[in-house]
């Protein structure tokens, strides 16, 4: 049904793309038979995470899979989490396992995220300006390699703190959200006080 992915968990159906999920065969039925424009627009208000992007505070917690196993996804998913990030760059995540990830995270309800196999230049002004990105999501560890500062000993240089800075900025002034991919507790809740909405 337009490219999307179907399964049936608990007696239910979800659309793995989006997460929306369908108490009954004929509801599944009525929103097949939708016009485009309003099916979109009701898998995009069912998305676990624009759920939490609209809530007062805006923010979100999410998880991390680098290990394949679509087990690895269901478990990962039934922890509480708002999404979870499928890592083909740092995992071992080839296309074949992502997309049964995906599948299995939003069979979950939760959002799936995948974080692609690529670096490119730092082009923040740019990216900001698509339409259709809702969050720019900082890596600190790559950034820092990116920009020449990388973190050593778990410190972050100035610079990197500046260029992490200037993410937010761009991204406030562009009304979209803002993640990062913390290393612990600590440095979570940090993030969170500093206005980031989605944190790893």
């Amino acid at each position: 049904m337009n490219g999307s992915v179907y399964g049936g968990v608990h007696g239910s159906m979800y659309d793995s793309v989006y997460g929306n999920r369908f108490e009954t065969a004929a509801q599944f039925g009525q929103t097949a038979r939708e016009s485009p424009a309003l099916k979109v627009s009701r898998m995009q208000a069912a998305n676990r995470l624009q759920k939490a992007l609209r809530t007062s505070s805006g923010r979100s917690f999410g998880a991390w899979q680098m290990l394949p196993g679509t087990n690895h996804s269901r478990t990962i998913a039934r922890c509480g989490y708002d999404w979870v990030t499928v890592d083909t760059e740092h995992g071992n995540i080839d296309d074949s396992s992502m997309h049964e990830a995906v599948a299995a995270i939003a069979a979950c309800g939760v959002s799936p995220i995948v974080r692609i196999a690529a670096n490119e230049a730092w082009m923040l002004d740019a990216i900001a300006k698509v339409p259709g990105i809702d969050v720019l999501f900082v890596g600190p560890f790559d950034l820092g390699n990116n920009i020449g500062h990388p973190i050593l000993g778990g410190t972050m240089d100035p610079e990197l703190k500046e260029a992490i800075t200037k993410v937010q900025e761009v991204a406030k002034l562009n009304e979209k959200s803002t993640g990062i991919f913390a290393t612990s507790g600590d440095q979570a809740r940090e993030f969170a006080d500093q206005g980031f909405h989605m944190v790893r």
